[in-house]
């Protein structure tokens, strides 16, 4: 009775510890060559491993009370994303539909660059969700390979509450196929806003026995910054004289994609929480913080249309 309970402790141990070494970067290297396209955070440990298959297959190492072997990112899971296709509205009323991978269903971030193909050929389109601000997608096409450069900001609710980011792998597969992987956790301490801090995956492009390069490799960097929860905005429209023509409130709920500038207007100032900008004729859009679901807070930009 001993041993047994004895065994069963020790696999509760190894259970725990399987958990913990999912985050390890070390075990990317040796997994198969899918391509890494980006990032899909959540608020929660995306917990795909295998503990069972894990602790079966070392059960043997584990009764003899030896380290347990294996490459363990062959018991990792992968959470696969789905295709599909979204109805899109322009404001003359047309509609278009526009194929791209999601998981929807699990509440978290995308922010990934999958390689699609039709009838038109390949092309890269991104996949961003509100939360992801600043973002910046760059994709090198040489004779060696693809490279893609993504990097955004989440900006999050300063509330004095330490919050944890999970940020997930994203690769896609040679036959298309998209998937997350568990990655690391990302804690930040908010005791107050101005709080910044990054993180960045990186796999460069393959290279084969003969030294030449090829394939596809990626950049993602993250950057986690706190800020006061965004409140009321207020939009002013200014003449050359520096005198007020109008200005209005903005509610959130109903905040649109462009905003008409009136004719006499140099320029514009926008005034939320404690912070003032202002935007000239040069500059075709005004930035405002909105905020979102789980604290996050989204920096959307406005295109002006002057007269």
């Amino acid at each position: 009775m001993k041993n047994k309970l004895l065994l069963l402790l020790l696999v509760m141990i190894v259970m725990t510890t399987c958990a913990c070494s999912l985050a390890d970067p070390d075990a990317q290297e040796n997994k198969a060559r899918d391509t890494l396209i980006g990032v899909y955070v959540t608020y929660e440990h995306l917990d795909l491993f295998d503990n069972e298959k894990y602790i079966q297959d070392n059960l043997d190492n584990l009764i003899a009370g030896k380290e347990m072997g294996g490459n363990t990112f062959d018991y990792q899971g992968k959470l696969y994303a789905e295709l599909i296709q979204r109805e899109l509205t322009d404001k003359n009323g047309n509609k278009k539909y526009m194929t791209e991978y999601s998981f929807e269903g699990f509440g978290g971030m995308e922010f990934f660059v999958p390689l699609y193909n039709d009838q038109d050929g390949d092309y890269y389109a991104s996949t961003q969700s509100d939360g992801i601000s600043d973002a910046k997608m760059h994709v090198k096409s040489t004779d060696e390979g693809d490279f893609i450069e993504l990097s955004g900001t989440i900006y999050f609710e300063a509330d004095k509450k330490d919050r944890t980011f999970y940020m997930n792998p994203v690769y896609q597969q040679a036959d298309g196929k998209v998937y997350a992987v568990t990655g690391n956790g990302m804690s930040m301490n908010c005791d107050g806003s101005g709080v910044s801090s990054s993180t960045k995956l990186e796999e460069k492009l393959t290279q084969n026995d003969n030294g030449n390069v090829s394939g596809r490799g990626a950049a993602i960097e993250i950057t986690l910054t706190s800020i006061d929860r965004p409140k009321g905005a207020e939009i002013v429209f200014m003449d050359k004289e520096d005198n007020e023509i109008k200005s209005m409130e903005v509610d959130f709920g109903e905040l649109s994609d462009t905003i008409d500038v009136p004719d006499s207007a140099e320029y514009i100032v926008v005034k939320q929480n404690e912070s003032i900008a202002a935007y000239d004729r040069n500059e075709e859009y005004i930035s405002l913080f909105i905020p979102l679901d789980n604290g996050i807070c989204a920096q959307r930009d406005i295109k002006t249309v002057w007269k």
